[in-house]
């Protein structure tokens, strides 16, 4: 278990799952942008998706808002299939994500970035998992056949501070 973490009984720490992209050329860029600690999410292609604009938000990217709104300093996020098909990367968020947002549209399509992505969201890389290690049958069916792109873990939050 990773010793940084807090007390995996302690309730006000949630665990999420966390898809990204599904698009394998965009694989690279995203990891990379982890790496940094931005967690990068798609629907940001435009500066009117900007989550701190005030006013309608356009409805492809209200998940985003949710996502702002509900990750709080010291949740876990597992994010789906990154860096490839397969592994999971675990994370810590280390901001309020509503505090800690930036929208940033990467500026052009060189060296992999699309032009999208535009949400980042503060965050510290633990560690790489592959799925095929996790052991938790309930876990591996919530990662697997769950097809939104954020979703509540905490259900399985000891299984996830073990891995």
């Amino acid at each position: 278990m990773d010793n940084h973490l807090l007390n995996p009984n302690a309730q006000h720490i949630n665990c999420w799952a966390f898809r990204t992209t599904k698009d394998k050329e965009h694989l690279d860029f995203v990891t990379k942008e982890l790496s940094l600690g931005r967690l990068r999410q798609g629907w940001g292609y435009k500066a009117c998706f900007d989550l701190r604009v005030s006013g309608d938000v356009y409805h492809y990217v209200a998940n985003n808002m949710a996502i702002m709104k509900k990750v709080k300093k010291g949740d876990i996020l597992l994010i789906l299939n990154l860096p490839k098909y397969g592994l999971c990367t675990k994370v810590e968020a280390t901001e309020d994500f509503f505090t800690g947002y930036i929208f940033d549209i990467p500026k052009s399509n060189a060296g992999g970035a699309p032009q999208d992505f535009g949400h980042i969201f503060p965050v510290r890389v633990l560690k790489t998992i592959n799925k095929s290690d996790i052991t938790d049958a309930n876990l591996l069916r919530s990662i697997n056949n769950c097809h939104q792109r954020f979703w509540s873990l905490n259900p399985y939050r000891n299984t996830i501070y073990s891995l």
